[in-house]
């Protein structure tokens, strides 16, 4: 009988232990699962504005994030004509965080398409052509984008990338200051002709 009751003993700290492993084994495929699905939507969303970005020629400045009007949460670039969205025609495009439903949008003319959910954040930092952050939108060359998306029961996953605005047209360069008259240094009095010599100077000999 003793034997019996130690062996179901056993067999039940064996179930007890299998099933703890078990449990174990279900949450690490879970949150993996959810890091792979976290990472698969905030790429995905990455890549689908960083296509654009590298098609702009500049930054438009936003009028509600004075002086410079460069947004951190949201940003709108110019494309010129030629590009593989809408061929010959040139359009602004821009792309926002919102908060609430925790998507990053893309809005062109009105329009309102989702690109990715579970973001919690959407940031844009301006850099100028030396890597500096830009003094204000004529000034950006490129700009890093980082997504923060949202994982349940784990830390946020950040991906993050810079890119370049191939089309991007430099400012032109200031041009140089008008050349001011040097003054002559001929003394009053003295001829304008091309014998003449500066004071101190040994004068030529006329002829007689």
């Amino acid at each position: 009988m003793l034997e019996v009751v130690l062996a179901a003993g056993l067999a039940a700290l064996a179930a007890a232990a299998w099933a703890g492993f078990l449990v174990a084994m279900l949450r690490a495929s879970a949150a993996l699962e959810h890091r792979l699905d976290a990472q698969y939507h905030a790429r995905r969303a990455l890549d689908r504005v960083v296509e654009e970005v590298r098609w702009a020629e500049a930054v438009v400045p936003d009028a509600g994030c004075p002086p410079a009007g460069l947004c951190t949460d949201r940003m709108t670039l110019r494309v010129p004509a030629g590009n593989p969205y809408r061929g010959l025609e040139p359009y602004d495009v821009r792309f926002q965080h919102n908060a609430r439903q925790q998507q990053v949008e893309r809005r062109v003319a009105g329009g309102t398409n989702n690109l990715a959910g579970a973001i919690e954040r959407f940031t844009v930092a301006y850099l100028d052509a030396d890597g500096h952050p830009a003094a204000d939108a004529a000034a950006v060359a490129r700009v890093r984008i980082a997504l923060v998306a949202a994982r349940p029961a784990a830390p946020p996953l950040v991906v993050e990338t810079d890119v370049l605005l191939r089309n991007r047209r430099p400012p032109p360069s200031p041009s140089p200051p008008p050349a001011r008259p040097r003054p002559s240094p001929r003394a009053p009095g003295d001829p304008l002709d091309d014998r003449w010599t500066p004071p101190g100077a040994p004068r030529p000999l006329q002829p007689r």
